[in-house]
């Protein structure tokens, strides 16, 4: 993301809460953490506050789209 002559790159959210990386995964929160304790997506500790780094996020949604792809050339291939 670069921005203009002049204008420094406007920058997304680094970390969401929980509830946010609930939401845009469309999953609960219980999953959620589920998968933040199985190192499937990156979190950070700050104070009580457990944060998902966004980064992880698309990267999860990622590996179950090419796993899904996987799947279907398996299918096909047979």
């Amino acid at each position: 993301m670069n921005g203009t002559a002049g204008t420094p790159p406007r920058l997304g959210p680094i970390f969401v809460s929980v509830h946010e990386g609930a939401e845009a995964l469309g999953l609960s929160r219980r999953e959620v953490y589920r998968l933040m304790d199985a190192d499937e997506i990156e979190s950070v500790e700050r104070g009580r506050r457990r944060l998902i780094v966004v980064e992880s996020l698309h990267a999860y949604g990622q590996r179950l789209r090419d796993e899904a792809a996987a799947k279907r050339r398996t299918r096909t291939a047979a």
